[in-house]
C-alpha cells in the first residue's frame, strides 16, 4: 500500500501526467499523438505511482483499477469512464459516475490548429446534459520557457457552446481561462468527490459500457471512511468480458520516418 499526502500525490500525478503528453508528442511520427495513445500512456503512467492508496492526511483510503477495452474500439477517442464505490462503513456505500472525454489539439505545420474533434463524441444526449460529463483537453505549447504539456479539463455542455473558439487555430487555447488541470478533477473523484450519485446517471453509465459506443477506459475505484476496513471494487462483471485489466498502453502503427527538424503534422 503506496501512504501518501494528498497533495504529494496530485503533485507527482501531474508530473508523470505531462512527461507522458510530452512522451506522445515527441513520438507523433509513430502514430502517438491521438486520443487513444495519449490517455493510455497517461493511465499508465498514475498506475505506476500506486493504486492502493493510504492518504496520510485524510482519512480515507482508496484502491483502483484501469480497465482496457479489448479488441478493435468503436470510437478512436480515449475517453474515460471513473466509476467510484464510496464505502461510508462496513455495509453501506454509494456509487457515483464521471465521464472525460479525450479532445486532442490538432496542429499544422508545428502550430495549434484547434479542437477539432468537439462535438463528435460518443456520449448519449443523456449523459451529454447531466453533471457527469466534462471533456479532458491534450495539448502541447513550445515557449520561450519551455515545453508545456497540458491535460485540461472542463464540462462537456460548456465546451460545446464555445465551439467555434475551441475549434479555431488562434482562440482555441482562449478554452484553457474556463478550465482547471484534469489532474486535480482526477484526484478529487479519486477521494469521492466531483461525482455524480443520481442512480439514473449511474445506471446509464453502467448501460454505457454494454453498447457499442462503450468508452475505451475505465477507472474503477473504491473508498473507504473506516480505518479497519479495506475498500471493496465494484465488481467487474458489470464491464463485461470485453474489458481487460490494463497496465501498459498498445504501439500503434508507424506513420512516417521522422527527425527532430521535422514540423509536427498532428492532423
Amino acid at each position: 500500500m503506496l501512504g501518501i499526502k494528498y497533495q504529494d500525490w496530485c503533485n507527482q500525478a501531474s508530473a508523470n501526467v505531462n512527461q507522458a503528453i510530452k512522451s506522445c508528442i515527441y513520438r507523433d511520427a509513430q502514430g502517438y499523438w491521438n486520443e487513444n495513445m495519449i490517455t493510455g500512456e497517461i493511465l499508465s503512467s498514475l498506475i505506476k505511482i500506486g493504486t492502493d492508496i493510504n492518504w496520510k492526511d485524510k482519512p480515507l483510503k482508496t484502491v483502483w483499477q484501469g480497465l482496457k477495452l479489448s479488441g478493435t474500439p468503436e470510437t478512436k477517442y480515449g475517453d474515460i469512464a471513473v466509476i467510484v464505490r464510496i464505502w461510508v462503513n462496513k455495509e453501506k456505500y454509494i456509487d457515483g459516475v464521471v465521464f472525460y472525454e479525450a479532445k486532442k489539439q490538432y496542429f499544422q505545420n508545428g502550430a495549434a490548429a484547434g479542437f477539432k474533434s468537439i462535438l463528435k463524441g460518443q456520449l448519449n444526449k443523456f449523459i451529454l446534459n447531466t453533471s457527469a460529463c466534462h471533456a479532458v483537453l491534450y495539448d502541447f505549447i513550445e515557449t520561450e520557457n519551455g515545453e508545456q504539456a497540458i491535460a485540461a479539463t472542463m464540462q462537456t455542455p460548456i465546451l460545446n457552446l464555445l465551439e467555434s473558439i475551441a475549434k479555431t487555430a488562434k482562440t482555441s487555447r482562449q478554452v484553457y481561462d474556463h478550465s482547471r488541470l484534469w489532474i486535480a478533477a482526477l484526484g478529487e473523484n479519486l477521494i469521492g468527490r466531483g461525482l455524480d450519485f443520481n442512480n439514473v446517471t449511474v445506471q446509464t453509465m453502467i448501460d454505457f459500457f454494454a453498447s457499442k459506443a462503450s468508452p475505451n477506459f475505465v477507472i474503477s475505484a473504491a473508498i473507504s471512511f473506516v480505518e479497519d476496513f479495506e475498500p471493496e471494487l465494484i465488481p467487474n462483471s458489470i464491464f463485461g468480458e470485453k474489458y481487460k485489466d490494463f497496465k501498459h498502453p498498445d504501439q500503434p502503427s508507424p506513420r512516417r520516418l521522422y527527425t527532430k527538424s521535422d514540423d509536427l503534422d498532428l492532423s
